[in-house]
């Protein structure tokens, strides 16, 4: 079987490169061609340096600006999107089966779709029309990302959500066929650490340093107590939250941007995670925890609560009014069910979000298709 995975409009191998993810966003596809022997094919809006980072048996690369010059305008690099598999069809003539990777691009999908006369599966991680209302970004945007969600919809032969918000959201406000399936993120197995043998004088935190993720109210919920705060990541408040943090009398460490390997054997070291993200998609930093078998506390959202179902593998907090600071505080000083909370927040996630599992349901939804179309 050949697949051909199309990029995220304007994403390349070398953006997932520069921001530390490569090798988990390939994972699944390396799992694939091992177990389940799948060429893969990556259409990138790279140039001929995406080649030089993928060097795996069953895994090719074809960088759209190895053929066109690159161009700094989004609407340059739409016209060649849109070009592109006009002119270089006969590039593809072996292909089974496309996959969108996010919603931004699925134009150039269902032109490779008709032409080539496959199936289309169509992945989604986040609702990215969502996102842009809720960071209050222009109608305009907000209207084109609709359009992109309504398109992937009707011409998409599966369309797949990361959690079961999107997948009541999506069902309630587009027009679709009974073609919409949620579809996890991953995690890769782990060893157990045991919590004696963890930090528990600090609280780690992953993601952008950005209003999304809310790392103020991770601050003002510890100021003044022994507590450190280490976040995992980078982001354009970097700045202000180092000024927050001396403001309220909190250690913070930033370890900047890690690896997905790297982050792994950090989060084991660590007995308490937090997230106060106002909103998510299918969190990959609480997954991750979780999976470590770290004792998370996570605001009350729903695409949290898909994840955790409190007081068992994790625990939930209302935004605001100090509930984290009260929760956290309480439950360290009611300690009997943290090692119980932990394990299950370790096998829970073997059971349901480890990488064999996940591609396995990738896997199936493909022959699913691939006989469909016969």
């Amino acid at each position: 079987m050949n697949v051909l995975v199309v990029f995220t409009f304007g994403y390349s191998l070398k953006t997932w490169y520069d921001s530390k993810t490569l090798n988990r966003e390939i994972s699944i596809y390396k799992k694939l061609y091992e177990k389940e022997g799948i060429n893969f094919t990556f259409l990138t809006y790279g140039n001929a340096l995406d080649k030089e980072l993928i060097t795996q048996e069953g895994l090719n690369v074809i960088p759209i600006f190895e053929f066109f010059q690159e161009k700094n305008s989004k609407i340059g690099m739409f016209l060649d999107s849109i070009i592109f598999p006009f002119k270089f069809r006969n590039k593809f003539k072996d292909i089974d089966l496309i996959k969108q990777h996010q919603i931004s691009g699925v134009w150039l999908s269902i032109i490779l779709k008709y032409l080539l006369r496959v199936p289309l599966y169509t992945r989604t991680g986040y609702d990215m029309q969502l996102f842009a209302r809720l960071e209050n970004k222009s109608f305009v945007i907000r209207c084109i990302y609709f359009i992109f969600n309504q398109l992937g919809l009707l011409f998409s032969d599966i369309f797949t959500v990361s959690n079961s918000f999107d997948l009541k959201n999506t069902k309630k406000r587009y027009l679709h066929k009974k073609n919409i399936y949620l579809r996890t993120n991953w995690t890769t197995k782990k060893k157990y650490i045991q919590l004696d043998k963890r930090r528990d004088d600090a609280i780690v935190s992953v993601g952008r340093i950005e209003n999304q993720k809310n790392f103020f109210e991770l601050i003002k919920n510890f100021s003044k107590t022994n507590i450190e705060i280490h976040i995992f990541g980078d982001g354009s408040l970097k700045n202000k939250l180092k000024d927050y943090a001396i403001k309220n009398d909190v250690k913070l460490v930033l370890h900047g941007s890690v690896s997905n390997e790297i982050l792994q054997n950090k989060l084991s070291e660590y007995k308490y995670f937090v997230s106060t993200s106002f909103y998510e998609g299918n969190p990959k930093s609480v997954m991750e925890a979780l999976s470590v078998g770290c004792l998370v506390f996570a605001s009350d959202i729903p695409n949290h609560q898909d994840l955790i179902t409190n007081n068992q593998n994790g625990y939930l907090f209302k935004l605001g009014n100090y509930e984290l600071k009260k929760q956290f505080f309480k439950f360290i000083s009611e300690s009997s069910k943290i090692r119980e909370v932990s394990l299950n927040a370790f096998e829970e996630s073997a059971k349901n979000f480890e990488l064999e599992i996940v591609s396995k349901r990738e896997f199936e939804d493909y022959i699913f298709l691939l006989n469909q179309s016969k």
